[in-house]
């Protein structure tokens, strides 16, 4: 069975993999595990609503322009707001799971 990821999962990917530093298409298509078209949609999706932004640099001698992207300060807070969200959730979950199991051990008929 194939598991999907959500566009949320994936923006969150990309974050990851470019938020230490600056990292070009290829890097990132191969760190967030994405096919060409689907990163190449997201990328301008992310550009487009803030979230990285495309940054130029010329090689050593001036001539070639290199295209890499940057994590932008909302993106930081779009992936630092949503891992904490992902952690409360699991949190919760954790709990519920938990409580499930404590009665399911004791012989309650609450589950």
């Amino acid at each position: 069975m194939i598991i999907r990821r959500s566009k949320l999962e994936i923006f969150l990917d990309v974050l990851s993999v470019i938020k230490s530093e600056r990292k070009n298409s290829t890097q990132i298509r191969y760190g967030a595990n994405l096919s060409w078209k689907m990163l190449q949609r997201t990328l301008k999706s992310m550009v487009d609503q803030g979230l990285i932004r495309d940054v130029y640099t010329r090689d050593g001698q001036g001539n070639l322009t290199i295209k890499t992207y940057e994590i932008t300060h909302k993106g930081e807070n779009f992936a630092e707001y949503f891992k904490k969200a992902e952690e409360l959730i699991k949190i919760s979950n954790d709990v519920n799971i938990q409580s499930k199991v404590n009665c399911s051990f004791f012989g309650s008929s609450n589950t």
